[in-house]
């Protein structure tokens, strides 16, 4: 009874019966892959001498292609030649470009001052209060002769009002001659805080550098008030020292104007400037 038990509860596999590949031990497992990798080897035909030299021709027909695009030595040179021939062309064009600037600058300078002197006898009236039914020019001329005193004659041909800003304008006023225009133009510093201002009618491009030297003339006034300052147009005299602007550059008799200025008063004027240069004026103001 036990026997049979026993016998029921074994199982045997049958002498000679395949296990599943699953049930393989690790180490039998891995002598199967090697036994695989030594037949498939085993399998391989050999390399003949011909078959060697196919593959080192192939080789060196790579390495011609890839060789043939590097440049030799001589082409080399030749490049760093070219180079340096540009390099030369280069700097040739920016000596003759900077010589251009200052021949461009130059010409138009000289208009400017042909221009200036047209207008020597024209001026700028800012502030004025506008009479609409007044002739501008019957009420320029009697402001201009209470602002020089009774007795000095003023002659005033023609006046244009060029714009009002709320209850003031600006009128443009063409004086007889250039010499009752300076007589205007002595007279104007009584009109100081009145709102009311005058100035000579300048071409577009001084204007632009009188309104940039005026502001200038301002802060080095602030800064060193013992100073002599003279503005004539879009130049400033500073004791000896002339002062003009070249695009955006501040220049005094050929030198840095920003230098002269800190050799002058002590003050580095560099911010100051670069503020006057950038400053833009509000569309519509006189």
């Amino acid at each position: 009874m036990n026997k049979d038990n026993s016998a029921k509860g074994l199982q045997h596999t049958p002498t000679g019966t395949k296990r599943d590949r699953s049930q393989l031990s690790p180490q039998t497992e891995g002598i199967s892959r090697k036994r695989s990798t030594l037949a498939e080897t085993a399998n391989m035909t050999p390399l003949t001498h011909k078959d060697l030299d196919a593959l080192y021709e192939k080789l060196i027909t790579g390495m011609k292609t890839e060789l043939a695009t590097f440049a030799t030595k001589a082409e080399i040179g030749q490049l760093v030649d070219r180079v340096e021939g540009l390099s030369r062309e280069n700097q040739e064009l920016r000596v003759e470009i900077e010589g251009l600037k200052k021949q461009n600058a130059g010409l138009l300078s000289t208009l400017d001052d042909f221009d200036a002197k047209i207008r020597r006898n024209r001026l700028i009236v800012r502030g004025l209060k506008p009479d609409k039914d007044a002739d501008p020019r019957l009420g320029t001329e009697k402001f201009l002769l209470d602002l020089v005193g009774e007795g000095n004659k003023i002659n005033v041909r023609q006046a244009f009002t060029l714009g009002a800003n709320g209850m003031r304008s600006t009128v443009l006023v063409e004086m007889s001659s250039d010499y009752e225009a300076d007589r205007v133009l002595a007279s104007a510093g009584k009109l100081r805080n009145s709102g009311v201002s005058i100035s000579r009618d300048l071409p577009p491009g001084m204007r632009k550098r009188a309104n940039r030297m005026l502001r200038l003339r301002w802060e080095v006034k602030r800064a060193s008030p013992g100073l002599s300052l003279k503005l004539r147009n879009d130049k400033l005299r500073i004791n000896q020292h002339n002062f003009s602007w070249t695009d955006d550059r501040l220049e005094s008799d050929g030198r840095n104007g920003v230098e002269v200025l800190k050799d002058i008063t002590g003050v580095d004027f560099t911010k100051t400037i670069e503020e006057i240069v950038c400053f833009r004026r509000p569309l519509g103001a006189p």
